[in-house]
């Protein structure tokens, strides 16, 4: 196959989304009062370290076997309004930072789709698609604890 994407760049690309990713849920995991909102992002602090360690793992054993079967997540999100959070200041308040990994995860599922049609017809597909479908559902759970803690809610810390 001819592409004009570098799989090695793109991996490392990866990698590097995962790892602030992870960093990130597990700095604001510290900082939201709500434990159903901590758990989430603790939940999904593991999820994204794993993410960057299966992709470290690719990328030392050029290895893809394992993600012949991607697992299949949910698509039916719940319709809400999230505003949308462009950035983060010492002074965010627990629902802008819901809101920024919202847009965050929507954004990663966007960046995966984007090489599920490039890789369409390889092996590598199935890969691809598992990690669409992997942050679709983290973006489904950060908007359940939207809904429950900060929809409708106009200050919240």
């Amino acid at each position: 196959m001819t592409s004009i994407y570098d799989l090695k760049e793109l991996i490392e690309k990866s990698i590097n989304r995962e790892r602030l990713s992870h960093r990130l849920y597990l700095e604001w995991s510290e900082k939201v009062a709500e434990d159903d909102a901590k758990k989430v992002l603790l939940s999904l602090a593991a999820d994204e370290k794993t993410h960057q360690e299966t992709l470290e793992r690719m990328m030392r054993d050029g290895k893809i076997d394992e993600f012949a079967n991607p697992s299949a997540m949910g698509a039916n999100a719940p319709v809400i309004k999230v505003p949308e959070v462009d950035e983060l200041t010492a002074e965010s308040t627990a629902k802008e930072f819901i809101s920024f990994a919202i847009h965050h995860e929507a954004l990663a599922v966007q960046y995966y789709s984007r090489y599920m049609d490039v890789f369409r017809d390889t092996e590598l597909f199935p890969f691809f698609e598992r990690m669409r479908d992997e942050e679709r559902g983290h973006k489904n759970k950060l908007e359940r604890v939207f809904l429950k803690n900060y929809a409708g809610k106009r200050n919240s810390h």
